[in-house]
């Protein structure tokens, strides 16, 4: 029963091109938060910077640290893109 379940749920995700958005989303995700880090103190000096008397030393990330970072988030993130997808499939049955 469970092989039938899996095997249906299979087709529909292959014919709707879930099997190629989910990972490059994924992909997109480890790629911007590095990015995302590196530029930061250019972003807050465009943005309007921090208040009068803030001090705020932002570190150069390292590759070694944006590993870290990336692979310390990426589970948060598959379990909210799996319930949303979850969601989502539940919705549109009817």
């Amino acid at each position: 029963m469970i092989g039938v379940l899996l095997r249906k749920e299979w087709i529909e995700t292959t014919r709707s091109y879930r099997i190629i958005w989910l990972p490059l989303l994924f992909v997109l995700l480890g790629i911007m938060q590095p990015l995302t880090s590196y530029y930061l103190s250019d972003l807050l000096e465009q943005f309007g910077g921090l208040p009068d008397g803030a001090m705020f030393v932002i570190p150069t990330p390292t590759a070694r640290w944006s590993l870290l970072k990336h692979s310390a988030n990426i589970h948060k993130l598959a379990r909210s893109f799996s319930c949303w997808h979850l969601w989502g499939r539940l919705v549109g049955k009817e």
